[in-house]
């Protein structure tokens, strides 16, 4: 049975519907015997009857990335798995570019009011992210037909600390070449190429790193810098918060096995704690 025709099924069956009316006169419930995918398909149907943000917290980074895969092949709303910075966990260090680059998107999307399902797991929220206020002012917008001049954003690149170079191939990274600027934002698959004409942005346009080639057309981006464990000298960066914070209060916050994840966080936090610790005697 074709994925569409399943969830027109199971979108108007009487549980659905029952779950979905319950959730808007109740601030909990629980949904039991729900085993394998039947679990992401029921959740789903909930979801698409529902306009607000959700965040998904499972167990582990594994069962999370499984659980993201199956909902967004069913959910109609964008979804988008919301990992560590690191390889491992904080505790361990070792940043992971691709990482961070799905955590920038995702808090990206969210200070834009984008609605969104998020799959995530206790060592990914455990992470202080950065304030809400500093990223929309860290955040350098470009439109199609806006005055602007090359000059101006290799200023502002410079200011983000983005690196430049001749050609980018990682997050950020720029390249001039005449009165076009390649720009890799930390919040996106690909990077962008600007075209000026003069001083007005005349096409912007995402492109493979492999072969140069165009790949999609856009009327507005967003760049973002380095957005977690930045610079310790860019000071914009240095208040953080909670990824919680990026939540509005209608959001639906979904978990399995909530007990064991809030042992999970409590370990991890006093495991950070204490290297805190070693850190202020060490510096001592």
């Amino acid at each position: 049975m074709e994925i569409k025709l399943l969830n027109k099924v199971i979108k108007e069956h009487s549980k659905i519907i029952e779950c979905t009316n319950s959730i808007n006169k109740t601030e909990k419930l629980f949904l039991g015997n729900l085993t394998g995918s039947a679990r992401s398909l029921y959740i789903s149907n909930i979801i698409n009857n529902l306009s607000c943000n959700h965040l998904i917290i499972l167990p582990d980074k594994e069962e999370a990335a499984y659980f993201q895969n199956d909902i967004s092949i069913i959910s109609d709303q964008k979804t988008i798995f919301f990992p560590t910075s690191f390889k491992r966990s904080i505790v361990y260090g070792q940043e992971d570019s691709s990482n961070l680059l799905l955590r920038a998107e995702t808090l990206q999307l969210l200070a834009n009011n984008e609605k969104l399902i998020i799959v995530t797991y206790p060592e990914a929220i455990i992470e202080k992210v950065i304030n809400k206020d500093n990223l929309l002012n860290s955040t350098l917008k470009l439109s199609v037909g806006e005055q602007l001049s090359v000059d101006f954003i290799q200023e502002v690149l410079q200011e983000y600390h983005f690196q430049y170079v001749d050609f980018v191939y990682e997050p950020g990274q720029y390249s001039i070449r005449g009165s076009i600027i390649d720009i890799f934002s930390f919040a996106s698959d690909l990077p962008y190429r600007v075209d000026f004409f003069g001083d007005e942005v005349e096409s912007i346009r995402s492109f493979d790193i492999e072969n140069q080639l165009s790949k999609e057309n856009f009327s507005q981006i967003s760049i973002v810098p380095k957005i977690v464990n930045p610079d310790k000298d860019n000071s914009d960066f240095k208040q953080t918060e909670s990824f919680f914070h990026f939540l509005t209060q209608d959001s639906l916050v979904w978990t399995d096995n909530l007990t064991f994840i809030l042992d999970k966080t409590n370990e991890i936090q006093e495991k950070l704690d204490e290297l805190t610790k070693e850190n202020q005697i060490i510096s001592k």
